[in-house]
């Protein structure tokens, strides 16, 4: 299950449906329903929305959860940068 929710909310990001991937993401963390990468995902909607102060929590979030992915250190550095 989580991998098909994984693949639908990446499937939201390609069609740039931004608010969407955080709406479903915040709706499925809130109700217990986790995966690590959700925070990645959602850091990736924020950086595309230019909301840079939520990129760098999620992409925290996301490496707290995943420190040997690189991805989120740069979406964060990015953020600072802006």
């Amino acid at each position: 299950a989580r991998d098909a929710e994984v693949a639908s909310l990446r499937e939201k990001l390609r069609n740039e449906q931004y608010s969407e991937t955080i709406k479903r993401i915040n709706l499925l963390t809130a109700n217990n329903f986790v995966d690590d990468r959700f925070y990645l995902l959602l850091a990736i909607a924020f950086d595309r929305l230019k909301q840079n102060d939520e990129v760098i929590y999620a992409a925290g979030q996301a490496i707290a959860v995943a420190p040997q992915d690189a991805r989120p250190y740069v979406l964060r550095g990015g953020a600072y940068l802006n």
